[in-house]
């Protein structure tokens, strides 16, 4: 099978749909609290920048935003803000407008989605959302070692299957063993995609058209290679093969996370740290573990639990644009530099919070697009997930 590959070629704008934090409106995500990135994200054509993307619904918490053509801020005089679910027209003498920045603040906890017009030019299709929450937004861990640029690093594997795929098991079965092993046991994380024939736990996006599946079972690697099945044994050596090969290059950036979880809602400020120069992307999935469903099999023997799913993906946070799902933009970071993306989800009530956990992920510019160059997996709780050095 010829493996469309998923890293897409960076486009001009980024979808604003989370942001850094800091008292300066800048890019989301550019890097400005760390020693990297600055303004210069700002891209030409509009664009609309925020100093944050979540805010405690407490009036005072206050969202900063600005719009820009060219790099150059625009007079707000001049620009038409837009609802972006009815598309009606904002009345901004309802806002504070301070020094040509529109300051969002609110006392109820909800959301606040725009787009922006000026002249012939429109974000319509990245619209901008302010989330409101009951409850401070979290700090970012303390960085044990800022000198240190040397992190541990995992492959994120995407498994693609479904209960009707009758071949699954020979990958399942591969990756369950390989990945308990004492040689493979923390050199991953793993998350699977039900997209297999209207599966009912197929994802909320179509990771798998984004990556160029066409044939069951199939995985990819680090957004970059994939495999499909040539049985068990097979199955084994080329997943070992193949996380070896992720590592083979050392992580071009660290994760750290601060996250707060109150009833169905979850914010985390995750912060990307570099370990070396390059433009860096984040993104967030949401996994639930204990599923169950009966799952189709044509011939795999062993002492597996097939009707019992685990690592299944139920929200994808990582829309860049279309259907490029590298993650939300950090920009450009000089090494040891660092940028912050804060991410907001709403867990649905039919998931088992309990049973649920996050994969963050980094993506990394490289030859042909944006890679995966680490990932961790934390659990769905109020935490705090330092930087993990070598």
């Amino acid at each position: 099978m010829k493996f469309k590959k998923f890293i897409i070629p960076a486009l001009c704008m980024a979808m604003l749909s989370a942001g850094c934090s800091g008292q300066d409106p800048v890019t989301p995500g550019n890097g400005q609290n760390g020693n990297g990135g600055t303004n210069e994200n700002i891209e030409n054509g509009l664009q609309v920048t925020a100093s944050t993307t979540v805010i405690n619904a407490d009036g005072q918490d206050a969202a900063r935003i600005n719009v820009y053509y060219d790099k150059v801020k625009l007079s707000l005089d001049a620009v038409a803000f837009y609802d972006a679910k009815s598309n009606d027209v904002l009345d901004l003498s309802k806002f504070t407008i301070e020094d040509n920045t529109l300051v969002y603040t609110v006392t109820e906890p909800g959301e606040f989605s725009f787009w922006v017009a000026y002249k012939t030019h429109n974000t319509k299709d990245r619209p901008t959302t302010i989330s409101a929450v009951e409850f401070s937004v979290p700090d970012a861990p303390e960085d044990p070692q800022p000198d240190n640029t040397s992190f541990v690093r995992r492959t994120l594997i995407t498994q693609f299957t479904g209960l009707g795929c009758g071949y699954c098991p020979f990958m399942i079965a591969a990756m369950e063993d390989v990945r308990k092993s004492a040689e493979y046991a923390d050199k991953s994380v793993l998350a699977a995609c039900h997209t297999y024939g209207g599966d009912p736990y197929q994802p909320d996006v179509p990771l798998d058209y984004a990556m160029g599946v066409s044939t069951y079972p199939y995985v990819n690697f680090d957004f970059q290679t994939g495999l499909g099945n040539f049985g068990y044994n097979s199955n084994v050596s080329n997943i070992k093969k193949n996380i070896d090969k992720s590592l083979s290059v050392d992580a071009g950036a660290g994760i750290s996370v601060g996250m707060e979880v109150a009833g169905n809602k979850l914010v985390a400020r995750v912060t990307v740290k570099a370990a070396r120069s390059g433009s860096f992307r984040v993104g967030a999935w949401v996994l639930e573990d204990g599923l169950t469903g009966t799952q189709l099999n044509n011939g795999m023997k062993g002492d597996y639990d097939f009707n019992t799913h685990n690592n299944v993906i139920r929200h994808v946070n990582s829309r860049y644009s279309g259907s490029d799902y590298s993650g939300h933009e950090v920009g450009a970071l000089a090494a040891g530099g660092t940028g912050e993306h804060l991410f907001t989800m709403t867990l649905d009530e039919s998931w088992v919070v309990k049973n649920c956990h996050v994969i963050f992920f980094v993506t990394e510019l490289v030859d042909k697009g944006y890679a995966v160059t680490n990932a961790i997996d934390v659990p769905v709780k109020s935490s705090t997930i330092p930087f993990e050095y070598r």
